[in-house]
């Protein structure tokens, strides 16, 4: 008799962040028969499991253990991209969804209060939510004014903290201006929990950053970041994330879920830093350097996402948030010139004249190293049972070039 099963899982087991305090078990021995012409639907709220599913069967992160058979064959190894060629996937629309405004039950509006006015990621978050997921009620607190602290936080749940000091030249620092990052970094973001907490607030999210494992490595030296490695800032502006993600940590109990977020490089529309360096710079050049890196990197609307999952989810930990894939510095010029309408040419012999200068150390050596340097998660611990990057590399650099294009 022919066997008519297309799909089919045998116990099939996936624990996200196993280990930790953010461990969740998504699958837990899950077997599933699908046979030909069936028409299955997956219902369940917020966090059983349904996107991990499909995650699971399209490739997009493996499973623990168990099988997944597809057609008779044994695909569980099978990396998603020789997997695309048998799945097709119709993705609802990312931010809204099919029925936005429809829940499994009604739940009540999250009230949160973003520290950090007229912050580049404390901007994008309200405004992203206000078009995508009204349950979220944001309000903004500018934490320059000398009497922020009279501000009642009583009524909010979450307090989204982004106000701090960054995108400094290190090397041109005075001992005054140090201080001013720990006093804002460290010592204004303690405070502002500490408030939080005492006013009944239940979730408390800082924005860290990648920065708190150090520099990057050269451009000939790969390096990734994994669980097992060590805080090792290289200044005091690492530093000063560091100490306070330790005194965050002291603070963080049932009553107040502490989320700290480390993400790497973030860019997009009207982004900061070198992400807007690296845009001119595919403005004007005809060709540049085929160096060969990777980099972690976070295009801001997959960060605004996850944000909203992290309250939604009223989840605590430490977060690694990144695109699915890794950048190349050159491929990233490339496509935004690419949006452009410009070519450029990667040149190969350009790449030893580059390493000569990162060998000269100092500061040609050290902006080698910024544009062409390894740095990289490990990418397991980006992994969310709900998916968070909806928007791909190529997607996301057309978004942040669209609006530069269209003066937004």
């Amino acid at each position: 008799m022919r066997d008519d099963t297309m799909l089919e899982l045998r116990d099939v087991y996936k624990t996200f962040n196993p280990g930790t305090i953010n461990e969740k078990i998504a699958m837990n021995g899950l077997s599933l028969k699908v046979k030909r012409g069936d028409f299955i639907t997956v219902i369940g709220g917020n966090g059983a499991g349904k996107s991990t599913l499909m995650n699971a069967v399209t490739g997009v992160f493996s499973v623990d253990e168990g099988r997944i058979i597809l057609d008779g064959i044994d695909i569980t190894r099978l990396p998603e991209y020789k997997r695309a060629k048998y799945f097709g996937r119709v993705f609802q629309d990312p931010m809204m969804g099919t029925a936005p405004n429809m829940q499994i039950e009604e739940k009540e509006p999250i009230r949160v209060l973003i520290t950090g006015a007229h912050s580049y990621i404390g901007t994008s978050f309200e405004k992203w939510v206000s078009e995508n997921c009204p349950r979220i009620q944001t309000d903004t607190l500018d934490l320059k004014k000398t009497d922020w602290e009279k501000t009642d936080f009583s009524g909010y749940a979450v307090v989204f903290h982004v106000a701090g000091i960054a995108h400094a030249d290190v090397s041109k620092v005075t001992e005054e201006q140090k201080q001013l990052y720990y006093q804002v970094n460290t010592e204004l973001t303690a405070r502002c929990a500490e408030k939080a907490k005492t006013e009944g607030v239940k979730q408390f999210i800082f924005m860290s950053s990648m920065i708190v494992y150090g520099e990057s490595a050269s451009m000939k030296q790969p390096r990734m970041i994994t669980r097992d490695t060590p805080l090792a800032p290289a200044n005091f502006y690492g530093d000063s994330k560091v100490r306070a993600e330790e005194k965050l940590r002291k603070l963080d109990e049932d009553s107040f879920r502490v989320v700290i977020l480390r993400p790497p490089m973030i860019y997009g529309e009207g982004s900061k830093g070198n992400y807007p360096l690296l845009a001119k710079l595919a403005g004007k050049l005809p060709f540049f350097p085929a160096v060969k890196n990777e980099r972690s990197m976070l295009y801001v609307g997959n960060l605004c996402k996850f944000i909203s999952l992290l309250i939604c989810r009223e989840e605590r930990g430490i977060f690694f948030p990144q695109n699915r894939e890794y950048v190349c510095t050159a491929s990233l010029v490339q496509q935004i010139a690419k949006e452009h309408g410009k070519k450029i040419a990667l040149w190969k012999w350009l790449v030893p004249f580059v390493g000569l200068l990162e060998a000269m150390g100092g500061k040609p050596g050290g902006l080698v190293k910024k544009a062409f340097g390894n740095m990289t998660y490990e990418k397991s611990m980006s992994e969310y049972p709900e998916e968070y990057r909806v928007y791909d590399f190529a997607e996301s650099v057309h978004l942040a070039e669209q609006c530069e294009k269209n003066g937004i």
